[in-house]
């Protein structure tokens, strides 16, 4: 949201000769030409509705021994300053960018607590003891409340794709991110991606939009534009986690640049620049597999190449023996993915319906499966490894692809993250509903590894020639990696992930046609039978 300049104060104050002394003060900045409108709440009450009105206060100065009520005397705790504290931070719809704990009671607090709640939950906060020689504190905050209105947020439009609006707690937080960086002003930003999680998904940290926008912080002086970065703005619940993921892979990987993060109320934030070494706009494997075949193919190696090389370095391997059923993810519901197949299954009649086996059947008989079987673990894994955490620095004589953005950041297992590509390859569709990706690409499923290209066909389209490519790129690489039996596995695993999850994603989690998700399902099903008879052998 946008904040006019004159600045609005919320003073929350019961003590007559303090309010005179605020009132002198702000006299003093009006005369060296500060633009404040003042409203003065003297209990808790009066500042909750204050809070909850549709002011967009730009400062609020808060004394924490309060009465609940006007006319009541002050208490003996400073339970109600906190509250209003917490008002304060969490005051998603009109975020309050400066705070300032004025009180003479600060010894009733816990100290490093609260200063560390008033630090990280405003653009700009002070806990200062009350008494004289706040002039200057007062002027600083005001300063910062006039930086922080200053910030300029240029979005442009998303084409002809379809996108979240920003929240006034997504504004907040991009506008905290430029004056976390030196010399800057503003950002120019455009959309990358955006995905909806459902408060019912288990494994989500938190429920609403993930947006990812790309784009530059405007300098300071007319020095021009820094740097293609990204900012990925998301629900608060589990940021800590997301952060340490980021953190850990900047450590791992070259590329990876942390330039902020924070959390605040509902949202968190994470920007990181723009990897590779080009300073052009990045582009998405997404949009790239969108492209003419003939300036995509001779690529495609080389980045799968990149890709599996960065994610290889994300962790060390050990040799492992587990049960087929504890390597499964561990939040499927049976009812759930029977219920999404039987809803959505509608198998092509141009595939051969002996490719097919009922993924809820298939998944039911591995549940109970206690079979050991050889794997390797890695100590880290992407997670999350799609078409649109992909980046790819397009120059004319090579494409060299990035991994960046693992949400879903851990412990797992080597080839995890190149059965989980495969699969948001073929799902993860920005192109025409009629292309048929899935369909197109059945064949995989009735090849041993690594795979073959013998069924492509000269009309298909370019996103079903390159995505067909891309596939049989990571095909080329699995053996190095792990079993046939394992990775037929993972693929199985990471379709029910997806065909579940039409359960409770508003945005279908980046699926265009549900009924490729269960076609998917039960291609990758009836492949794992094939590929290992001897878990359903009765």
């Amino acid at each position: 949201m946008g904040y006019p300049r004159a600045l609005e104060v919320l003073v929350v104050e019961d003590e007559q000769k303090a309010k005179a002394a605020y009132e002198a003060m702000f006299e003093r900045l009006r005369g060296k030409g500060a633009d404040l409108h003042c409203r003065y709440a003297f209990c808790l009450q009066d500042a909750v509705e204050a809070l909850a009105s549709e002011t967009a206060f730009h400062l609020v100065i808060l004394d924490l021994l309060i009465p609940d009520h006007p006319g009541h005397p002050p208490p003996t705790v400073v339970e109600n300053g906190l509250m209003v504290l917490d008002l304060c931070a969490n005051r998603d719809a009109y975020p309050v960018p400066v705070l300032l704990v004025i009180s003479g009671h600060l010894d009733q607090a816990r100290q490093t607590e609260l200063q560390s709640r008033v630090l990280s939950g405003f653009s700009f906060g002070r806990v200062l003891a009350k008494g004289v020689g706040l002039d200057d504190d007062l002027e600083t905050a005001v300063r910062n409340a006039h930086r922080y209105t200053d910030v300029g947020i240029h979005l442009r439009n998303g084409g002809s794709f379809t996108y979240p609006t920003l929240s006034p707690r997504d504004d907040d937080l991009l506008r905290r991110c430029v004056l976390d960086q030196s010399g800057c002003s503003g950002v120019d930003v455009e959309w990358w991606s955006a995905e909806s999680c459902s408060p019912t998904c288990q494994e989500a940290r938190g429920a609403g939009w993930t947006k990812v926008l790309m784009g530059k912080f405007v300098l300071d002086d007319g020095a021009g534009m820094s740097r293609p970065t990204f900012f990925k703005l998301w629900p608060s619940d589990g940021a800590e986690s997301v952060f340490r993921a980021a953190d850990v892979m900047q450590h791992k990987l070259g590329h990876i640049n942390i330039r902020s993060k924070c959390s605040s109320g509902t949202a968190a934030v994470l920007v990181t620049e723009k990897v590779g070494e080009e300073s052009g706009r990045p582009t998405s494997l997404a949009s790239f597999l969108m492209r003419d075949p003939s300036s995509t193919l001779p690529f495609l190696p080389g980045i799968v190449d990149d890709v599996c090389s960065q994610t290889d370095r994300l962790g060390t391997e050990s040799p492992d023996e587990l049960p087929i059923a504890s390597i499964l993810w561990s939040w499927h519901d049976l009812e759930r993915i029977r219920n999404q197949y039987e809803k959505h299954s509608c198998p092509p009649p141009a595939l051969d319906p002996t490719l097919f086996s009922d993924p809820a059947e298939v998944y039911d008989t591995l549940r109970l499966q206690q079979t050991p079987i050889r794997l390797a673990r890695q100590s880290c894994i992407h997670g999350d490894l799609n078409i649109t955490n992909i980046a790819l620095d397009v120059g004319a004589k090579v494409v060299r692809g990035y991994i960046f953005d693992a949400a879903a950041f851990g412990g797992g297992f080597s080839g995890w993250d190149l059965a989980t590509l495969e699969v948001t390859t073929l799902l993860h569709s920005v192109g025409s509903l009629d292309e048929g990706l899935v369909e197109y690409c059945g064949s995989f499923y009735n090849q041993a590894l690594p795979a073959d290209l013998g069924f492509v066909r000269e009309d298909a389209t370019s996103r079903q020639r390159n995505s067909a490519s891309l596939v049989y790129e990571i095909r080329q690489r699995v053996l190095e990696r792990v079993s046939p039996e394992v990775y037929a596995l993972m693929v199985f695993d990471n379709a029910l992930m997806q065909l579940g999850g039409l359960d409770f994603q508003v945005s279908r989690n980046k699926i265009t046609l549900p009924s490729d998700a269960a076609l998917l399902a039960a291609l990758a099903a009836g492949w794992l039978i094939r590929v290992s008879p001897q878990w359903f052998a009765k």
